[in-house]
């Protein structure tokens, strides 16, 4: 009875807990040869929140997207540029698609992508299906797991044994307080990017696959004249005051390796400076990836500004 007590009074008092879960409904297996993708024309729910898909397959806006357009961008990215908990039109996909006055965005990020998932997608829309949406530029938001996919090995905090993992995973998607505990008496969001971190290393295979793909994605692009931008997505434990040394390795041994590739790179942590410093309100609770609405906005009012400045 005391914990169904204690539960109430976090749902009432802590009201930016989500419980996680995407409805398998709206997802695909095998879109993108091995990748799954977006149901066609589907929605679903998730962490709660509504999300819909359109007729090609991609996040529905209902911001206008039967405007004139002189650019038709493609976004790839995972969940973090899905925007797990939020609104279509309120993640940075979705308020892109409203200030970029002269574009259209089709965001076709999804929980679990990778590397691969999204030279599958660059290679289905643009080559096998001869670019039937007339595509103009890739847009491409990399998280920093994106290095791997399913690869959640012993030392990840992600792993759990089996039992565990079960316990766990009923806890999570069904009770806030489990939620409220764990971040208060843990720091997940430095446990996940210390971890995610410890794969970017250049003699590392993980790394040299992502980068092998990239390079892959680079050469659809410039063979069909297309613009390719690659967007760096931040972890909130990147952005406290006094992180720990060497920090922002991952975003420069990415640029590193790709300068004499792809010609634009941006690390969204600028797009931070000047925000306040509390920066896990930009974050959703607990969560050191994915974005809030607040977080968003930031993201794509930067963007908005950067691509303002292009000729």
């Amino acid at each position: 009875m005391l914990l169904f007590l204690l539960e109430l009074i976090i749902r009432i008092a802590v009201q930016d807990i989500q419980l996680p879960g995407l409805d398998r409904k709206i997802l695909k297996d095998s879109i993108y040869y091995c990748s799954p993708g977006l149901q066609k024309n589907s929605s679903g729910t998730s962490n709660g929140i509504l999300k819909a898909v359109d007729s090609n397959g991609f996040w529905k806006f209902y911001s206008d997207q039967s405007k004139k357009a002189k650019r038709k961008i493609l976004l790839l990215g995972d969940s973090a540029t899905m925007g797990i908990g939020v609104e279509n039109d309120s993640t940075f996909a979705g308020l892109l698609n409203i200030l970029l006055k002269d574009a259209i965005v089709y965001n076709s990020a999804l929980i679990g992508y990778s590397s691969e998932d999204y030279l599958n997608i660059a290679q289905h829309c643009l080559v096998d299906k001869y670019n039937k949406l007339g595509i103009t530029d890739i847009f491409i938001f990399w998280c920093l797991n994106d290095i791997y996919s399913n690869f959640p090995d012993e030392d990840s905090p992600e792993y759990k044994p089996d039992l565990v993992k079960k316990i766990t995973g009923f806890l999570s998607r069904n009770f806030k307080l489990y939620h409220f505990v764990k971040n208060t008496f843990s720091d997940r969001p430095k446990d996940y990017f210390e971890y995610d971190k410890s794969f970017y290393w250049e003699t590392k295979d993980h790394f040299k696959k992502s980068i092998n793909n990239l390079m892959r994605i680079k050469t659809i692009a410039s063979s069909r004249n297309l613009g390719l931008h690659l967007f760096l997505l931040p972890y909130e434990y990147q952005l406290r005051k006094n992180s720990a040394k060497g920090i922002f390795i991952p975003q420069k041994l990415l640029k590193n390796n790709l300068k004499n590739t792809i010609n634009q790179i941006t690390d969204l942590r600028k797009a931070f400076d000047s925000t306040e410093s509390n920066f896990k309100n930009f974050y959703l609770y607990g969560d050191g990836i994915h974005f809030s609405n607040a977080g968003h906005r930031v993201i794509a009012k930067h963007i908005a500004s950067i691509q303002e400045q292009k000729p």
